[in-house]
């Protein structure tokens, strides 16, 4: 597989080229020129110093995090703010989460789903 390096806002992420055959059906499907990449396994993203919890957490092609977590509560204090509300999808989060404070997610660590830590 060929590498190649990829730009996610200012860092530069190694990826491994999936082929042409990939390139070609996603190039028919979208009318543009494209190449499907994967994150490179032997060339990790890590997150920088000050968001990781453990020595190598890591994302890939996300702006900065493996996931985006938003709470209702906080989505809803928002909205109470606004002139016209926003729905949860405006912010795209993985999991949204319900039960706690506004904002409480701003200082979640580690946290389970069923038995997943996260």
């Amino acid at each position: 597989p060929r590498e190649l390096n990829c730009s996610v806002w200012k860092d530069k992420v190694s990826a491994v080229d999936c082929g042409d055959e990939a390139a070609d059906w996603f190039s028919e499907y979208i009318g543009e020129r494209c190449r499907l990449v994967r994150v490179n396994p032997e060339k990790p993203r890590f997150l920088q110093d000050e968001h990781r919890i453990h020595k190598n957490d890591q994302t890939g092609f996300a702006d900065g995090f493996p996931f985006l977590l938003a709470s209702e509560a906080s989505l809803q204090d928002l909205n109470s703010r606004l002139p016209n509300a926003l729905r949860m999808n405006r912010f795209r989060p993985n999991i949204v989460v319900r039960g706690c404070d506004a904002f409480a997610e701003d200082k979640f660590g580690e946290f389970h789903i069923s038995d997943i830590q996260i």
